[in-house]
Parts: structure tokens; C-alpha cells; sequence
């Protein structure tokens, strides 16, 4: 950690940008890794959902029939 946060230190030193907190900029790829995994496991979810409540108007529609 200490690398990385010398290594982004120099680089935005080196651009002119100052008052940006350097470990603010490190762990934002981590919260958007994060982000992307829930909600590609939301997608998943949502997906199951519809298939299950078609299944089940299926199965409704099936009963009322016989």
C-alpha cells in the first residue's frame, strides 16, 4: 500500500494536482469493483425472480384449467 500511495503521491505531483487525498484515489477502484459485482448479483436475482412469477402463472393458470 505504501508503494502504491508513493507511486500515485509522485504522479499527481508531478501533473500539478494538489489538496486530492491519495488513498481517496486508491480505494475508488476498489468501492467500483465492488459495485459492479452487487450489481451484477442484483441482475441475477431480478432474473430468477421473473422466471420464478412466470412459473408460478403457469402453474396458477394450470390449476384453474383442471
Amino acid at each position: 500500500m505504501d508503494v502504491a500511495r508513493e507511486v500515485v503521491s509522485r504522479t499527481l505531483a508531478s501533473v500539478g494536482i494538489e489538496g486530492v487525498s491519495v488513498v481517496g484515489l486508491l480505494v475508488l477502484p476498489v468501492v467500483v469493483s465492488y459495485v459492479h459485482k452487487a450489481s451484477k448479483a442484483g441482475s441475477l436475482v431480478a432474473g430468477a425472480a421473473s422466471t420464478a412469477a412466470h412459473d408460478a402463472k403457469v402453474i396458477a393458470l394450470t390449476l384453474a384449467a383442471l
